[in-house]
């Protein structure tokens, strides 16, 4: 309150008249209210233009994401495997998640150079086998390459290259 004081006071010192503070005081008050209303409102349409772009640009991950997920599920999926391609065959689906193609690439050809889906590698120390593309261990489920990709990518962001360390002598990932 002693700041509006003071820029009423300076206002009618400038002005060659003091005016009472009780006059000069309201108007400047409310002036000044008007003044932080409206940079509130700027600042609120501001905020609310980012949050909308930033919405938009979530939902449309979020559909290329879900348009990709169709793609791969309607693609000519092989139904035998021909042998033919190695894990090269498999960059297309394997580039739809983030995280390192080429790393994963050579791991996936560590654990079968011909890129088989329907490998079965095992038993385990622990009686288990494991499956697929990335040798997914104990889950059958993996021999779905579509599945196996993606438990494999859920184990990439858990532990980065760990679940392949049986093979890392061979991709030199640690």
């Amino acid at each position: 309150m002693r700041g509006l004081v003071g820029i009423a006071l300076a206002v009618g010192v400038a002005c060659g008249s003091t005016p009472p503070a009780k006059e000069v005081l309201p108007k400047v008050q409310s002036r000044h209210n008007r003044y932080l209303a409206d940079e509130e409102a700027k600042a609120q349409l501001f905020f609310n233009k980012q949050l909308e772009f930033i919405h938009e640009l979530v939902i449309e991950q979020q559909l290329r994401y879900i348009k990709a997920l169709i793609d791969a599920k309607t693609a000519a999926t092989p139904v035998a495997f021909q042998g033919t391609g190695g894990v090269e065959q498999w960059r297309w689906f394997v580039a739809l998640y983030s995280w390192p193609v080429d790393d994963m690439l050579r791991i996936m050809s560590c654990e079968d150079y011909t890129g088989n889906p329907n490998r079965i590698g095992g038993p385990d120390y622990d009686g288990l086998y494991d499956y697929g593309l990335f040798q997914i261990h104990g889950d059958p489920a993996a021999l779905d390459p579509y599945y196996n990709v993606q438990r494999a990518y859920e184990k990439y962001q858990a532990s980065g290259f760990k679940p392949w360390l049986g093979s890392a002598r061979c991709h030199g990932l640690y």
